[in-house]
C-alpha cells in the first residue's frame, strides 16, 4: 500500500469513526468501555466494534420484524414447520385488560419490543399495582434510543401472556440455549440450567457438545458436562433460522427432549461477546463475516453507498488473515 492510500484509508476511517460517535454517542461509549478504548466501526475487526457498526449502518429490514418477540415466533415457524413454540394467550396494550384467569396460576408476562421486558407469575401471586406500573414503564421505553438498536423502531409495542412451559412433572422450565450463528454455521452456545432455581449454572458448548470452561464473569456455578446428545439439535435448528444471515443468536426453551423457540436476538449483550467466550474461542470475533451482511449486498444511497464500497475491499483485505475462520463460516 502506498502511502497517499495509507493517508487516504485514515481519513476515510477518521471521518466514519467521528460520524458513528457523534450520531450514537451512548452506543460509542458502551462500546469503548467494554473495549477499554476507543472502538473502530470504520474498519471493525472485533466484535464490539461490528456490534456498532451494525447499529448505526447495516439497517436490514427483515430484522425489525425478527425483533419483534410476538412476530418472531411466527416467522421461525414459517421458516421450520415442524419447531414448537410457546402458545401466545393474549396481546394488548394494558395490564389491567388482561383476563384474570390467565394469572390465576404461572404466567409469563412479556413486551414485544425490546431485552428485559418480563415478568414471572407463579400460582396467581402478583402486585397488580406493581405489574400496572411496570408494563406502563415497559410500554414508554423506546428501547432504540436507549440502546441504540435500531431494529425495535419498527416494533408496534405490545404486551402479551405467554405460556409458562413445564415438563411432564409440573416442574418448571428453566433451561435455555442461545446458539450463536454466523453464516450458514453455529459454532458455540451458552446454556443455562436450572435458571428459576436457586442453584443455576452455565455452560459454553461448541457444536460438537464439548463445555469449557465460564469464569467469574457470570455469578453462576459452571457446569462441564457434555451437552446432552438430544438438545445438540439446538446447533441445526438454529442454522436453519438464520437463513444464512451475517449474524445472529437464536434463543432456545429445552423442556424435556423437546426444544422451543424463544426469540431471535442481534445485538446480545447490548452489542459484545463475553470474556468467557473469546476464551474459549479466540477466533470468534473473526467467525462474523460482514461481507455477508445486508448493508454490504445490497446498493446504499448517497455517501454510504461509496462507504459501503470501501469497507467491501477493506474488510476483504483484513479477513484474508484468518482464511481457516473464513471457510468454516462461509
Amino acid at each position: 500500500m502506498t502511502l497517499f492510500d495509507r493517508l487516504k484509508s485514515l481519513a476515510v476511517s477518521s471521518v466514519i469513526n467521528t460520524y458513528v460517535y457523534l450520531s450514537s454517542p451512548r452506543a460509542a461509549v458502551k462500546a469503548m468501555i467494554w473495549k477499554r478504548g476507543l472502538p473502530n466501526p470504520a474498519c471493525p475487526r472485533l466484535a464490539v466494534d461490528k456490534y456498532l457498526w451494525r447499529k448505526v449502518f447495516d439497517r436490514n429490514p427483515d430484522v425489525t420484524a425478527m425483533s419483534d418477540k410476538l412476530a418472531a415466533k411466527q416467522i421461525a415457524q414459517d421458516i421450520c414447520k415442524e419447531l414448537l413454540v410457546p402458545r401466545t394467550m393474549w396481546v394488548g396494550e394494558r395490564f389491567q385488560d388482561i383476563p384474570d384467569e390467565l394469572l390465576a396460576g404461572d404466567a409469563l408476562l412479556k413486551a414485544n419490543h425490546g431485552s428485559g421486558f418480563h415478568h414471572i407469575i407463579r400460582n396467581g401471586t402478583y402486585d397488580p399495582k406493581f405489574l400496572a406500573r411496570e408494563t406502563r414503564r415497559w410500554m414508554s421505553r423506546d428501547f432504540s434510543r436507549y440502546s441504540g438498536e435500531w431494529n425495535y423502531t419498527g416494533v408496534r409495542r405490545k404486551l402479551f401472556v405467554e405460556e409458562f412451559l413445564k415438563d411432564t412433572t409440573g416442574t418448571p422450565v428453566s433451561a435455555e440455549a442461545k446458539v450463536y450463528v454466523f453464516g450458514n454455521r453455529a459454532p458455540f452456545a451458552v446454556y443455562f440450567h436450572d435458571r428459576l432455581t436457586d442453584h443455576p449454572a452455565i455452560s459454553l458448548y461448541d457444536n460438537s457438545g464439548k463445555a469449557y470452561p465460564v469464569g467469574s464473569e457470570i455469578n453462576m456455578e459452571c457446569n462441564l458436562e457434555p451437552m446432552r446428545k438430544e438438545h445438540r439439535k439446538v446447533f441445526a435448528l438454529a442454522e436453519k433460522l438464520a437463513g444464512g444471515m451475517d449474524h445472529v443468536r437464536v434463543d432456545f426453551y429445552i423442556m424435556d427432549e423437546n426444544v422451543y423457540f424463544s426469540e431471535f436476538t442481534f445485538h446480545p449483550l447490548a452489542g459484545r461477546f463475553s470474556c468467557n467466550m473469546l476464551n474459549a474461542f479466540p477466533d470468534a470475533d473473526a467467525m462474523w463475516n460482514l461481507r455477508k451482511s445486508w448493508f454490504l449486498c445490497h446498493p446504499q444511497p448517497g455517501w454510504r453507498g461509496v462507504y459501503a464500497k470501501w469497507p467491501n475491499t477493506k474488510l476483504a483485505h483484513l479477513e484474508a488473515s484468518s482464511p481457516a475462520v473464513l471457510a468454516a463460516v462461509l
